[in-house]
């Protein structure tokens, strides 16, 4: 899978209901055998604060079609970084 075709399948929604804009929801749509990549993003994203997202620590999380999805949702991230947060 290429970093375009998983930027095409990662989808998300950010809310600042509890005051701290935070992932609420996450999912690579399409993907079923990234299951296990997907529950591994959903609890490195989920309930956090964004500004508190390690990037390293998405890019340590395996796929089984290499690092390009986990590079793919890294920049994802690095960008509502840039756009959302101070310093991000």
């Amino acid at each position: 899978m290429s970093p375009n075709d998983c930027n095409d399948r990662v989808r998300f929604s950010l809310s600042d209901k509890s005051g701290v804009l935070r992932f609420e929801r996450f999912d690579i749509v399409d993907k079923p055998e990234c299951g296990r990549t997907l529950a591994a993003l959903r609890e490195l994203l989920l309930d956090r604060p964004l500004a508190e997202i390690d990037l390293a620590e998405i890019e340590q999380v395996t796929c089984p079609h290499g690092d390009e999805c986990t590079r793919a949702v890294a920049k994802v991230i690095q960008d509502c970084q840039k756009t959302f947060t101070r310093g991000g």
